[in-house]
Order: C-alpha cells, then structure tokens, then sequence
C-alpha cells in the first residue's frame, strides 16, 4: 500500500458527445431560421409602410406652413422622395424603397403636389412582396389612408 495515494475521478465528455450537440444545435437553428428570416420581412415592409404614412403626413404639415411641397416616386433610383421648396432652396428627404419590394404608384404618375392648404389628389401606393400585395391609398383632402393586403 502506497501512503499518500489518492484518486481523482475526473469527468470528461468525449469527442462523439460533443459533436452530437454541435449537431443537435444545428438542427434547431436550421429549423428556426426561415421563421426569423420571415419575421426580418415583414418587420422590414411595414416599417416602409410606416415611412410612407409619415412621408404624407410631413407633406401636408410643409405644406400647411407655406412650403410647396411635392412627393416624387423614383422606380429605378428605388426610392420615394419628399420635395420641399421654399424660399428658392429646395430640401429634398428620401426613404429606399427595400429590394424585397416591387413599389408601384396608383394615382400618379412619378409626381403628386400639395397645395397650400395640404391637399391633394387621392393617391397611394401597390406594394408587392413573394407573399403578398399590400395596397396603401391616401385620401387627397383629409389625409386619411388605407391599407389593404391579398395573401398570395
């Protein structure tokens, strides 16, 4: 007999334990991610969606102010501008129109102004996406706007 001897019991996980949860958690991310990915979308259209509501509410409010005030839709920049000219100098604000929309105007046809007491024509937007068609109409006297959508 030794004196002094002692034993350790040390645990370790062998490499085939390992890779199992490696795999294991592989798994549960693959089958998460188109969900995640889909929520990414549609988080990223209706923010668009809001930006374009708040286009034509500053729109309006320039316009109110003695701006003349016109909304600019720019298929191949890819992008929907807000043109305000006052006083010979010009502010022009834009949002990017997301790549996974197709944007189409309704109403107009690049351009639509607002007169000095914030109106203008009925006007609005087809937004198309692989899943859907949402379609946002703004009422040309009192601002009012609609959206509506077809699931495809």
């Amino acid at each position: 007999m030794v004196s002094g001897a002692y034993s350790t019991s040390t645990r370790a996980y062998t490499l085939i334990e390992v890779v199992a949860v490696v795999v294991l958690i592989g798994l549960f991310a693959s089958a998460f991610a188109p969900g995640l990915a889909r929520r990414s979308r549609s988080a990223q259209l209706e923010d668009f969606k809001s930006r374009l509501v708040e286009f034509d509410v500053l729109a309006r409010q320039l316009a109110l102010k003695g701006s003349r005030v016109t909304v600019r839709c720019e298929l191949f920049a890819g992008t929907v501008r807000l043109i305000e000219q006052r006083d010979r100098a010009e502010e022009v604000r834009s949002i990017a129109v997301p790549v996974i929309v197709e944007l189409q105007p309704i109403g107009f046809d690049t351009e639509v102004g607002f007169d000095a007491n914030g109106c203008t024509q009925g006007y609005g937007f087809m937004i198309r996406t692989d899943s859907s068609v949402d379609r946002l109409a703004f009422h040309g006297i009192s601002g009012w706007y609609e959206v509506t959508r077809d699931d495809r």
